[in-house]
């Protein structure tokens, strides 16, 4: 027998997100021209190579869809290693917020936030900024505006910021 549904479809809409798997899209990173894209959103981005490394977000001032993406950023390569930075698209127009948790040598150091002007975060440069285990993740909160939220730096040496 048909089912017939009245009004709103929330609860089958629970129903069917309730049984579906999510799973994060992994991609490896290298180089210094990668531009991300709307459809990589919720992606988890690998910073595992041994040369300098830069991520551009997507340009939210070109595009309002970009608002509500969000990325993951893990540093997978040890202490020593070249900078592995994330750059907003547009330096004119967007900025990047937020804080991030500075480790070294496995204790915490210090916390560094963005005062709002920032276009780049340096989340490793297998020293002071961090290195292996160093993440974060950075979400478009409006139109221009970039937010790092749960990150943490691990480096060796002294913490320096990775905001510029």
């Amino acid at each position: 027998e048909d089912l017939e549904v009245r009004g709103t479809s929330r609860f089958i809409k629970q129903m069917v997100a309730s049984q579906v798997n999510y799973k994060s899209k992994l991609m490896s990173m290298s180089g210094t021209s990668n531009n991300l894209a709307i459809e990589d959103s919720g992606s988890t981005i690998i910073f595992n190579s041994s040369t300098e490394t830069r991520v551009y977000l997507p340009d939210s001032n070109a595009n309002i869809s970009v608002v509500g993406c969000f990325f993951n950023f893990i540093v997978t390569e040890g202490t020593g290693g070249p900078p592995k930075s994330i750059y907003v698209s547009d330096a004119t127009n967007e900025d990047m917020y937020g804080s991030v948790q500075y480790y070294d040598d496995g204790d915490f150091d210090s916390i560094i936030s963005s005062d709002g002007t920032k276009i780049k975060l340096t989340i490793a440069d297998g020293a002071t900024k961090g290195g292996i285990n160093s993440h974060c993740t950075v979400t478009c909160v409006a139109q221009d505006k970039w937010y790092v939220t749960n990150a943490n730096a691990y480096g060796v040496g002294g913490v320096a910021t990775g905001w510029a």
